[in-house]
């Protein structure tokens, strides 16, 4: 954090920015997983960028997640594990993982201390990609890709810059000509 000089303020001002300052260092050591990261990177000045990846402990998910971070992202993901897995979950220091569902949490509350670098980007992958997944979880695939869906692009709008890419599964296109895919 930026000193100020305080030789040309107010006693009242001072113990107001004293305030200001013990508050915040208050709030570091109460959240200091959030605060670890600098928010610049090191080696070219440039902000990091920060992405929102969900269904982040699936195949698919895990992967994105390490190949953003290789290219030097903050990445936030988000995982119920409906069909993900805890093996896909991993530390680094870019890194911070949410055991959530993207259906039922405020993603407003949920993201609010990352807010301090902005959210650029989400990629949404939280839905089940197999039949099997969708016949043994019919309608958590069908609110995945619904209320899930809608909930990220209010939380992007509610924002104001942050770009969605949605992904899903060809089966949506109705019956495959090749025999269906094996989950």
């Amino acid at each position: 954090m930026k000193k100020i000089n305080r030789d040309n303020i107010s006693d009242w001002e001072s113990s107001f920015l004293s305030d200001q300052e013990e508050r915040i260092e208050k709030y570091k050591e109460k959240n200091n997983d959030i605060w670890k990261t600098d928010e610049y990177n090191k080696e070219n000045g440039r902000k990091m960028k920060t992405v929102v990846v969900t269904g982040a402990a699936g195949f698919l998910g895990r992967n994105l997640c390490e190949n953003l971070l290789d290219k030097g992202y903050v990445v936030i993901g988000i995982d119920n594990f409906l069909t993900g897995s805890q093996f896909n979950v991993f530390e680094h220091e870019n890194y911070y993982f949410y055991e959530e569902d993207i259906v039922k949490t405020d993603l407003s509350m949920l993201l609010k201390d990352h807010n301090r670098w902005g959210i650029d980007y989400i990629y949404n992958l939280a839905c089940p990609a197999s039949p099997d997944h969708y016949k043994t979880h019919a309608f958590q695939t069908l609110e995945a890709c619904y209320t899930g869906v809608k909930n990220i692009v209010q939380y992007a709008l509610e924002q104001g810059n942050v770009r969605v890419l949605h992904t899903s599964t060809s089966e949506v296109y109705g019956d495959p000509q090749l025999p269906e895919q094996v989950g």
